[in-house]
């Protein structure tokens, strides 16, 4: 092998490996490391399984440790079932580079993480875990307390029974080790609320629960005036996170030339730049720690308009992609960015968005879909089936009079209805109103 032949894959790998998040100077600030989602021994589940349980004591030790590896300083927080007792215990307390978080997982129909709240008495005890309704209440208490709302888990066996956010501050899109169907449903579920205007931030949890699980799979990976857990939860609201599939993994800076200087200074993940006219905006990608084998993802409302190796094709500049999309005052859009292992679908590392938000765009993001389902003949339909899709939650019946009503993000679907004897119909919505009508007629089934 000659010298100039290695000498030439040595620089290769330079450009594409060494590509550090640099020029953040306009924002003050760290990358912190945030473990999100623990359970110690003051969860009162898994009975008889005490003596493998995590204590406060163990969890802070070994985060302390991930993050010295890191060369950086984190924050971890402590989420027990319906409670917050771990605050009390004498190990709560910072350890080395580790700050912890007071929480709580609030449990209901689906699970919630509560942080940074104030008082003494824990959310559950103030708003008892009902309905998925009461998470209105439980979200609009938390923050009237100084916390934040993380919906966890949101499609795994205990389900965030809704396709409406309720408010939360961020969604748990990545849960526990290694990237599963319950997490790639939870991607969808929150890119579809991006879709329909929201602006929610994407966190990951490990939902540890035992001395033999994972702290550090997924990871947080947060851009915070420090890691003191109100500037930690001031970051996650705000959308600077990334999610990564651990400690070593690549990493994603996103940022955009919104004023054309050719500077891209103007927006980093979470930050929204607000549109007053049609205009093209340039963005760039800046990848850490990321090889060819890698691919790159670039997502706005449409969907994937950008999907190629790490360094293959025009566009980039040692590990630097940059390209331009067209915006328009009239709507809400995004673009976000995600890396993944070769040609499959395991995730390694993601970024939440860069919002557009148009000047003449609405400011309502669910839409409401009421209407009537009938028989040929026009005699109502009782107790038929009303459901669109995509959309786990998103679903009614009808009532006596035939009469149906269906509140879901705004976004383009599919209406299925079904009743008994009579012949099932689907009907393609496209559902960016605040409100709308769709009458419903049914033929007899053969």
């Amino acid at each position: 092998m000659s010298w100039t032949f290695r000498f030439g894959v040595v620089w290769f790998l330079f450009w594409v490996v060494w590509s550090p998040l640099e020029g953040l100077a306009a924002e003050s600030g760290e990358w912190i490391a945030f473990f999100n989602h623990f359970h110690t021994r003051y969860s009162h589940d898994n009975r008889g399984a005490e003596r493998v349980k995590l204590t406060v004591e163990s969890v802070l030790k070994r985060t302390d440790r991930v993050a010295r590896s890191m060369g950086v300083s984190g924050a971890v927080a402590i989420t027990d079932h319906n409670n917050h007792d771990a605050t009390g215990d004498p190990a709560f307390r910072p350890v080395g580079v580790i700050r912890p978080i007071k929480g709580e997982e609030w449990g209901g129909p689906g699970h919630a993480g509560v942080l940074g709240y104030s008082g003494d008495t824990a959310i559950a005890r103030l708003i008892p875990p009902q309905s998925p309704e009461t998470y209105v209440r439980m979200v609009t208490r938390a923050h009237s307390l100084g916390g934040i709302v993380i919906a966890n888990h949101p499609r795994s066996s205990i389900k965030w029974q809704t396709d409406r956010r309720f408010g939360v501050d961020a969604v748990e899109v990545w849960s526990m080790c290694g990237w599963k169907g319950s997490d790639k449903s939870a991607l969808a579920w929150w890119h579809r609320l991006l879709v329909a205007g929201e602006r929610l931030t994407a966190v990951g949890g490990t939902d540890a629960h035992f001395y033999f699980q994972s702290v550090e799979f997924p990871l947080n990976w947060v851009f915070a005036e420090s890691n003191a857990p109100e500037d930690v939860l001031a970051a996650v609201k705000a959308g600077r996170v990334q999610i990564l599939s651990g400690p070593s993994a690549p990493r994603i800076l996103l940022r955009a030339d919104f004023d054309g200087d050719g500077v891209y200074d103007d927006a980093l993940s979470g930050d929204a730049l607000m549109v007053d006219r049609n205009r093209a905006v340039r963005f760039e990608v800046v990848l850490e720690k990321a090889i060819p084998a890698h691919h790159l993802l670039l997502l706005d409302k449409e969907g994937e308009f950008f999907s190629g190796g790490v360094g293959v094709g025009p566009g980039w500049n040692r590990g630097v992609y940059r390209f331009e999309r067209t915006f328009r005052a009239s709507e809400r859009n995004f673009v976000r960015a995600e890396l993944r292992r070769g040609n499959t679908h395991i995730m390694e590392c993601l970024c939440n968005p860069i919002y557009l938000i148009g000047k003449n765009a609405p400011a309502t993001t669910e839409v409401q879909i009421t209407g009537m389902v009938t028989t040929a003949g026009g005699q109502p339909v009782a107790n038929a089936l009303v459901r669109l899709a995509p959309g786990e939650f998103s679903h009614t019946c009808s009532d006596q009079t035939g009469a149906y009503r269906i509140i879901a993000p705004k976004g383009r679907y599919k209406l299925h209805v079904s009743a008994g004897g009579v012949a099932p119909i689907s009907i393609p919505v496209s559902g960016f109103e605040e409100q709308m009508t769709l009458d419903v007629r049914l033929s007899p089934s053969r």
